[in-house]
């Protein structure tokens, strides 16, 4: 006999003889007004449960006696739950359901003793598993095609999809984007760890851009695809030469730059400098015919009969095609620059001192001479003051703000050479600290 039977018996036999001692009748009529708890069923099996995921199942307890079986069913188990009320109070031959739900957070065999809250009444044996469900990883997820000739015999790329969960995930890869099918379209079902490949095509029938993302049976694994209908196409590099900025006047700097057909049909033009442009020329036959995946690198050179600085813009000829520039200083005659053209030493507190950095550099083809020099009281250079530089020479010099006195103050610092410009000194002397 199961045990809640064996419970049952001999709650009905106590509750029967206690009233009637001495009954003189074979049978014992049932007279308790006792309650008797009866539950069913004393056990729920769950099963296995994606972790993740729930499971509900219900059991009854029923007032089997009389008065009023009173309490509160109750558990202590982390992936065991009671959905909804739990306390109960039943008249006899009344019952109440109540529900236990499964939540699994780790794989592994799971159990829970759920207590109905009545006196002599069995508990509630509750066991499951939880297991891993199955998860989508595909690779790569992101299809980059090109550029594609119109008309030809496509480009393929490859992907695959991986349960790196438990279970068994299925699906099926399909494509509806134009351009973009994937060959051999087919239903996929994978135990863990099972990989299946996927082979993408891409067959543009018109110029431009195409994207497409690929259903996988999975909204957790779409694979994005793209590509370019190519007609004609072409990539220049480098689109910036820097020729120098010392440049002497007359001399001559080479460079160059490559026009290479990335596209799918004949590309023909002709490089060319724009109009207007003194310093730039180009060497050889500027003109080419270009076969896809050919190209022809054209040989620059810059020079420039004065002092001065000059940028010019280089076209190829290719409606789209990017422009080439090129740039180149020239330095000659006389030429002086002073950095920075001014210095602000802010506030310095009067008995203290702050040094500033100024420097002199020739721009020029001749040499350049000279002593910087001051007659202001509360500036003056520390160190050597004197400078010779040849084309393309700097010297630097410090610079000493010590205010004897509050109040603002300024300086000019000259040069001692008529190409070089002076050089303009402000600060303020402040008692005490100065001010940040």
């Amino acid at each position: 006999m199961p045990a809640r039977l064996k419970l049952l018996a001999a709650a009905l036999a106590a509750a029967c003889l206690a009233p009637l001692v001495g009954c003189e009748s074979d049978s014992c009529p049932y007279t308790s007004h006792d309650p008797i708890p009866w539950v069913v069923p004393d056990t729920l099996a769950f099963g296995e449960v994606e972790v993740g995921d729930r499971a509900d199942l219900a059991f009854t307890l029923e007032n089997a006696g009389g008065g009023t079986l009173a309490g509160s069913v109750s558990e202590e188990c982390a992936e065991f739950s009671l959905v909804g009320e739990a306390a109960y109070s039943l008249a006899g031959g009344d019952s109440a359901t109540f529900t236990v739900r499964f939540s699994p957070i780790s794989e592994g065999a799971k159990a829970c003793a759920v207590e109905t809250g009545a006196a002599d009444s069995s508990e509630v044996v509750c066991t499951g598993a939880g297991v891993l469900g199955p998860a989508c990883q595909v690779s790569p997820a992101v299809l980059d095609f090109g550029r594609v000739c119109l008309g030809g015999p496509g480009q393929q790329r490859s992907f695959t999809i991986q349960n790196t969960g438990g279970g068994v995930l299925a699906g099926q890869v399909s494509a509806s984007c134009g351009p973009f099918s994937v060959l051999e379209e087919r239903a996929y079902s994978l135990a863990a760890d099972d990989v299946d490949t996927f082979t993408v095509i891409f067959e543009p029938v018109l110029e431009g851009a195409s994207a497409c993302t690929l259903g996988t049976g999975s909204p957790q694994c779409p694979v994005v695809c793209h590509g370019t209908g190519g007609g004609p196409a072409c990539k220049v590099y480098p689109t910036e030469i820097n020729f120098g900025n010392h440049i002497r006047v007359g001399e001559t700097r080479g460079g160059s730059f490559t026009i290479e057909n990335t596209g799918c049909e004949t590309l023909s033009g002709a490089a060319s400098v724009l109009e207007g442009c003194p310093c730039i020329h180009i060497s050889g036959d500027p003109s080419y015919v270009l076969e896809p995946g050919q190209s022809k690198t054209f040989s620059l050179w810059f020079r420039l009969d004065s002092a001065g600085t000059c940028c010019c813009s280089i076209v190829t000829g290719i409606p789209g095609c990017p422009t080439v520039c090129a740039c180149g200083m020239v330095i000659g005659g006389v030429c002086c620059i002073a950095n920075p053209t001014s210095l602000d030493f802010g506030s310095v507190a009067v008995g203290d001192s702050l040094d500033l950095t100024l420097s002199m550099f020739n721009c020029g083809d001749h040499w350049v001479s000279g002593t910087l020099s001051e007659t202001c009281e509360d500036f003056g250079i520390a160190g050597d003051a004197s400078y010779a530089l040849s084309g393309g020479q700097s010297a630097s010099f410090t610079v000493r703000f010590a205010p004897v006195s509050p109040g603002e103050k300024s300086c000019n610092i000259r040069s001692g050479a008529t190409a070089c410009p002076g050089v303009a000194c402000s600060g303020a002397g402040a008692l005490g600290q100065a001010a940040e």
